[in-house]
């Protein structure tokens, strides 16, 4: 007769780790919720304020087909200037929209590195946590 040896594993059920898991996640998101809806994107909050405003890229992309960060011309007019300001009162949402007529005329060309360059504040800090 030979000696058996037997081990029982017991398999735990997932339904717990789930359940935490779901938790953690609507408070996440409830958190966050909360945390938007009681600071609205204004002029005075610089830190959203700087977020949208690195949406220019894809402004410009949208208007011009350039991705890239939105810089005036040397022979740029005031007009130019006003319109930049249109572009950041709709990113800023202070306007709801915004029409690509209105978008300055007299802007630098831009390639697809500028507007990584642009956004290398957020990405590269998110590639790192990768």
């Amino acid at each position: 007769m030979r000696p058996q040896i037997s081990l029982s594993v017991q398999r735990t059920s997932v339904w717990p780790e789930f359940l935490i898991i779901s938790i953690a996640v609507v408070i996440a998101f409830l958190l966050g919720y909360f945390y938007a809806v009681a600071h609205p994107l204004n002029n005075q909050d610089g830190a959203r304020s700087f977020a949208q405003r690195l949406m220019t890229p894809a402004v410009n992309y949208a208007c011009t087909g350039h991705f890239g960060p939105i810089r005036s011309a040397p022979d740029a007019t005031p007009a130019d200037a006003g319109a930049i300001n249109g572009v950041l009162a709709f990113l800023e949402m202070s306007q709801l929209d915004y029409s690509c007529q209105s978008f300055p005329r007299q802007v630098l060309a831009t390639w697809f590195f500028d507007g990584i360059d642009s956004f290398q504040q957020v990405y590269l800090p998110a590639i790192g946590l990768l």
